[in-house]
Protein backbone atom coordinates (compact mmCIF):
# COMPACT_ATOMS: atom_id res chain seq x y z
CA UNK A 1 0.00 0.00 0.00
CA UNK A 2 1.80 3.34 -1.02
CA UNK A 3 1.76 6.13 1.45
CA UNK A 4 0.62 9.18 -0.28
CA UNK A 5 2.98 12.33 -0.69
CA UNK A 6 2.25 15.08 1.38
CA UNK A 7 1.59 18.35 -0.19
CA UNK A 8 3.35 21.50 0.74
CA UNK A 9 1.98 23.15 3.05
CA UNK A 10 -0.12 26.59 1.84
CA UNK A 11 2.54 28.51 4.93
CA UNK A 12 5.58 27.53 2.98
CA UNK A 13 4.21 28.11 -0.88
CA UNK A 14 4.53 31.87 -0.45
CA UNK A 15 8.11 32.24 0.65
CA UNK A 16 8.94 29.63 -2.23
CA UNK A 17 7.46 31.75 -4.53
CA UNK A 18 9.04 34.76 -3.81
CA UNK A 19 12.62 33.10 -3.69
CA UNK A 20 12.23 31.44 -6.97
CA UNK A 21 10.64 34.87 -8.69
CA UNK A 22 14.34 36.42 -6.95
CA UNK A 23 16.18 33.63 -8.74
CA UNK A 24 14.60 34.15 -12.13
CA UNK A 25 15.19 38.05 -11.85
CA UNK A 26 18.67 38.18 -10.85
CA UNK A 27 19.40 35.29 -13.73
CA UNK A 28 17.16 37.74 -16.44
CA UNK A 29 19.58 40.48 -15.67
CA UNK A 30 22.38 38.64 -15.55
CA UNK A 31 21.98 37.23 -19.24
CA UNK A 32 20.62 40.55 -20.37
CA UNK A 33 24.56 42.35 -18.94
CA UNK A 34 26.44 39.57 -20.96
CA UNK A 35 24.39 40.06 -24.60
CA UNK A 36 23.87 43.58 -24.40
CA UNK A 37 27.48 44.33 -23.00
CA UNK A 38 29.25 45.75 -26.36
CA UNK A 39 30.20 49.16 -26.79
CA UNK A 40 28.38 51.11 -29.51
CA UNK A 41 24.81 49.29 -28.52
CA UNK A 42 22.33 51.79 -27.44
CA UNK A 43 18.42 51.80 -26.81
CA UNK A 44 16.85 54.84 -27.57
CA UNK A 45 13.35 55.49 -26.86
CA UNK A 46 10.91 56.32 -29.92
CA UNK A 47 10.98 59.89 -29.29
CA UNK A 48 14.85 60.05 -28.71
CA UNK A 49 15.63 57.97 -31.80
CA UNK A 50 13.71 60.43 -34.17
CA UNK A 51 15.66 62.12 -37.07
CA UNK A 52 16.48 65.82 -36.00
CA UNK A 53 14.65 68.31 -38.39
CA UNK A 54 17.11 69.20 -41.37
CA UNK A 55 18.52 72.23 -41.43
CA UNK A 56 16.74 74.96 -43.44
CA UNK A 57 18.30 75.83 -46.78
CA UNK A 58 21.18 78.37 -46.73
CA UNK A 59 20.07 81.72 -48.23
CA UNK A 60 21.52 82.35 -52.03
CA UNK A 61 24.22 84.80 -52.65
CA UNK A 62 22.87 87.47 -54.43
CA UNK A 63 24.93 86.80 -57.51
CA UNK A 64 23.38 83.44 -57.97
CA UNK A 65 19.76 84.77 -58.34
CA UNK A 66 18.96 85.70 -61.64
CA UNK A 67 18.15 89.54 -62.97
CA UNK A 68 15.38 91.29 -64.62
CA UNK A 69 14.35 93.92 -66.67
CA UNK A 70 12.93 96.79 -64.30
CA UNK A 71 10.46 99.67 -64.83
CA UNK A 72 13.06 101.79 -63.84
CA UNK A 73 14.78 101.49 -67.61
CA UNK A 74 11.69 102.98 -68.85
CA UNK A 75 10.52 105.46 -65.93
CA UNK A 76 13.34 106.72 -64.71
CA UNK A 77 16.20 106.09 -67.85
CA UNK A 78 18.46 108.33 -66.49
CA UNK A 79 19.33 106.23 -63.44
CA UNK A 80 18.38 109.54 -61.11
CA UNK A 81 18.88 107.92 -58.02
CA UNK A 82 18.20 109.98 -54.03
CA UNK A 83 21.02 109.51 -52.07
CA UNK A 84 18.84 109.45 -49.40
CA UNK A 85 14.92 107.91 -49.21
CA UNK A 86 13.65 106.95 -52.27
CA UNK A 87 12.19 108.24 -55.67
CA UNK A 88 8.18 106.77 -56.08
CA UNK A 89 6.53 106.93 -59.53
CA UNK A 90 2.63 106.49 -59.17
CA UNK A 91 0.92 105.10 -62.24
CA UNK A 92 -2.47 103.80 -63.35
CA UNK A 93 -2.83 100.01 -65.07
CA UNK A 94 -6.72 101.64 -65.57
CA UNK A 95 -7.97 104.50 -67.59
CA UNK A 96 -5.86 107.74 -67.43
CA UNK A 97 -9.33 109.69 -67.65
CA UNK A 98 -10.69 108.14 -64.59
CA UNK A 99 -7.91 109.72 -62.82
CA UNK A 100 -8.54 113.41 -64.16
CA UNK A 101 -12.16 112.83 -63.30
CA UNK A 102 -14.26 112.35 -59.85
CA UNK A 103 -14.53 108.77 -59.71
CA UNK A 104 -17.90 108.85 -58.28
CA UNK A 105 -19.29 110.98 -60.67
CA UNK A 106 -17.91 108.61 -63.52
CA UNK A 107 -19.56 105.76 -61.74
CA UNK A 108 -16.27 103.65 -62.09
CA UNK A 109 -16.72 100.31 -60.10
CA UNK A 110 -14.32 100.36 -57.37
CA UNK A 111 -15.02 96.24 -56.39
CA UNK A 112 -13.06 94.03 -57.49
CA UNK A 113 -14.23 91.95 -60.58
CA UNK A 114 -15.87 88.65 -60.60
CA UNK A 115 -12.57 87.59 -62.18
CA UNK A 116 -11.02 87.61 -59.35
CA UNK A 117 -7.56 89.67 -58.49
CA UNK A 118 -5.58 90.17 -61.60
CA UNK A 119 -1.64 88.84 -62.16
CA UNK A 120 0.36 91.34 -63.66
CA UNK A 121 3.01 90.57 -66.12
CA UNK A 122 5.42 92.71 -64.33
CA UNK A 123 7.69 93.05 -67.41
CA UNK A 124 4.34 93.42 -69.87
CA UNK A 125 4.31 96.59 -68.06
CA UNK A 126 6.77 97.72 -68.07
CA UNK A 127 6.12 97.70 -72.37
CA UNK A 128 2.82 99.81 -70.90
CA UNK A 129 4.42 102.26 -69.54
CA UNK A 130 7.12 103.18 -72.09
CA UNK A 131 4.39 102.88 -74.88
CA UNK A 132 1.47 104.89 -72.89
CA UNK A 133 3.29 107.40 -70.80
CA UNK A 134 0.29 109.48 -69.85
CA UNK A 135 -0.62 106.73 -67.27
CA UNK A 136 2.46 108.18 -65.00
CA UNK A 137 0.20 109.98 -62.83
CA UNK A 138 2.69 111.60 -60.19
CA UNK A 139 6.20 111.55 -58.75
CA UNK A 140 7.69 112.43 -54.77
CA UNK A 141 10.05 111.75 -52.58
CA UNK A 142 9.40 109.71 -49.55
CA UNK A 143 11.38 108.21 -46.97
CA UNK A 144 9.83 104.60 -46.75
CA UNK A 145 8.33 102.41 -49.54
CA UNK A 146 4.80 101.90 -48.25
CA UNK A 147 1.32 102.97 -49.35
CA UNK A 148 -2.55 102.70 -47.95
CA UNK A 149 -5.40 103.62 -48.81
CA UNK A 150 -8.83 102.83 -50.43
CA UNK A 151 -10.84 103.46 -53.60
CA UNK A 152 -9.57 106.61 -55.17
CA UNK A 153 -8.27 108.34 -51.78
CA UNK A 154 -4.55 108.94 -52.93
CA UNK A 155 -3.64 111.05 -56.10
CA UNK A 156 -6.77 110.18 -57.65
CA UNK A 157 -6.27 106.96 -58.58
CA UNK A 158 -8.77 104.27 -58.53
CA UNK A 159 -7.24 101.65 -56.20
CA UNK A 160 -7.41 98.47 -58.34
CA UNK A 161 -5.65 100.20 -60.80
CA UNK A 162 -2.92 102.07 -58.83
CA UNK A 163 0.76 101.16 -59.34
CA UNK A 164 4.36 102.68 -57.93
CA UNK A 165 7.73 101.95 -58.68
CA UNK A 166 9.99 103.01 -55.67
CA UNK A 167 14.07 103.47 -55.81
CA UNK A 168 16.35 104.22 -54.31
CA UNK A 169 19.33 103.11 -52.62
CA UNK A 170 20.08 100.43 -49.40
CA UNK A 171 22.51 100.19 -46.94
CA UNK A 172 24.08 97.28 -45.39
CA UNK A 173 25.93 97.45 -42.14
CA UNK A 174 27.13 94.14 -42.15
CA UNK A 175 27.88 90.52 -43.61
CA UNK A 176 25.05 88.33 -43.35
CA UNK A 177 21.65 86.67 -44.05
CA UNK A 178 18.62 89.73 -44.92
CA UNK A 179 15.06 88.85 -44.95
CA UNK A 180 13.00 90.69 -46.97
CA UNK A 181 9.44 91.40 -45.93
CA UNK A 182 6.55 92.62 -48.51
CA UNK A 183 3.11 93.42 -46.77
CA UNK A 184 0.38 93.00 -49.86
CA UNK A 185 -2.67 91.11 -50.03
CA UNK A 186 -4.35 91.16 -54.17
CA UNK A 187 -1.22 92.94 -55.45
CA UNK A 188 1.38 92.01 -58.23
CA UNK A 189 5.01 92.79 -56.78
CA UNK A 190 8.41 92.57 -57.50
CA UNK A 191 11.56 93.38 -55.62
CA UNK A 192 14.85 93.76 -57.60
CA UNK A 193 18.03 94.36 -55.72
CA UNK A 194 21.00 95.46 -58.11
CA UNK A 195 18.70 94.07 -60.55
CA UNK A 196 18.56 90.77 -58.89
CA UNK A 197 14.74 89.61 -58.78
CA UNK A 198 14.64 88.54 -54.78
CA UNK A 199 10.80 88.17 -55.20
CA UNK A 200 8.12 88.25 -57.36
CA UNK A 201 4.26 87.40 -55.83
CA UNK A 202 0.26 87.88 -56.69
CA UNK A 203 -1.33 87.08 -53.62
CA UNK A 204 -1.15 87.50 -49.63
CA UNK A 205 -0.21 83.90 -49.59
CA UNK A 206 3.15 84.60 -51.70
CA UNK A 207 4.38 87.18 -49.18
CA UNK A 208 4.19 85.00 -46.01
CA UNK A 209 7.01 82.69 -47.10
CA UNK A 210 10.61 83.74 -46.48
CA UNK A 211 12.87 85.57 -48.72
CA UNK A 212 15.97 86.24 -47.94
CA UNK A 213 19.84 86.73 -49.36
CA UNK A 214 23.55 86.37 -48.18
CA UNK A 215 24.60 90.11 -48.54
CA UNK A 216 28.10 91.62 -47.78
CA UNK A 217 28.54 95.36 -46.19
CA UNK A 218 27.72 97.68 -48.96
CA UNK A 219 25.13 100.25 -50.75
CA UNK A 220 22.59 98.10 -52.86
CA UNK A 221 20.42 99.64 -55.67
CA UNK A 222 16.74 98.85 -54.08
CA UNK A 223 13.78 99.08 -56.53
CA UNK A 224 10.37 97.59 -55.69
CA UNK A 225 7.15 97.72 -58.24
CA UNK A 226 3.75 97.01 -57.02
CA UNK A 227 0.23 96.60 -58.95
CA UNK A 228 -2.86 96.70 -57.22
CA UNK A 229 -5.85 95.04 -58.13
CA UNK A 230 -8.25 95.56 -55.24
CA UNK A 231 -10.35 98.45 -53.78
CA UNK A 232 -8.23 99.15 -51.23
CA UNK A 233 -4.37 99.33 -51.34
CA UNK A 234 -2.02 98.33 -48.82
CA UNK A 235 1.74 97.78 -49.27
CA UNK A 236 5.02 97.86 -47.40
CA UNK A 237 8.20 96.60 -47.50
CA UNK A 238 10.77 96.06 -44.55
CA UNK A 239 14.24 94.51 -44.19
CA UNK A 240 15.96 92.75 -41.68
CA UNK A 241 18.78 91.15 -40.37
CA UNK A 242 18.25 87.34 -39.58
CA UNK A 243 21.51 86.21 -39.30
CA UNK A 244 25.16 87.63 -39.07
CA UNK A 245 27.68 85.88 -40.73
CA UNK A 246 30.26 83.65 -38.62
Amino acid sequence: MKTPQKKISGIFRIPLYLVAGAIAYILVNLLLEIWFSGEGVVFYSRKEHELPPAPAAEAPQLADIPTATSWGNVLNPGRVIPEKGFDVYYLTTGNPDDVSHPVRERGINLQKSAAGPVRFSMEGLTNRWAYEPERLIAKEHVNHIRVHYAYDEFKRIPSPDFAAYWVGWLNIPERGEYEFVPEHSWASVRILLDGHCIYEGHEQRDSRSLHSVQLEPGRYLLEVEMANSWHTTDFGLTVNLLKEAP
